[in-house]
């Protein structure tokens, strides 16, 4: 898995590239523990080259989550494939995550 970030005005883009696996999950948490140290809690996670994610990487996520809305922010979603969206859907994230189409709508929704 690969991350990249960067900025766009006051909102963090958070691109992975890969699986979101198991094995990947410190990587991820400790890419967020370091936004949230920083104050950056306007996340837009793009998971356009991201094609799979496991429950270790959502657990991560979903406890994340809650860390970036006490902090007035939150961390939404983009490029997601009918893959993620479905596991996002079944697992009944869409509640806690907002999926956007588009990086601007997801910019503009802080």
């Amino acid at each position: 898995m690969k991350i990249t970030l960067r900025q766009q005005g006051d909102v963090t883009i958070l691109s992975l590239k890969g699986p979101l696996v198991e094995e990947h999950a410190p990587i991820l948490r400790k890419y967020l523990e370091d936004l949230l140290i920083t104050n950056h809690v306007r996340i837009v996670m793009d998971l356009e080259g991201a094609h799979y994610i496991d429950t270790a990487a959502l657990a991560i996520l979903m406890n994340r989550i809650v860390e970036f809305q006490k902090r007035k922010g939150s961390i939404h979603l983009i490029g997601l494939n009918e893959t993620l969206q479905t596991i996002f859907r079944d697992a009944s994230l869409g509640e806690c995550f907002r999926i956007f189409p588009t990086l601007e709508e997801a910019c503009r929704s802080f």
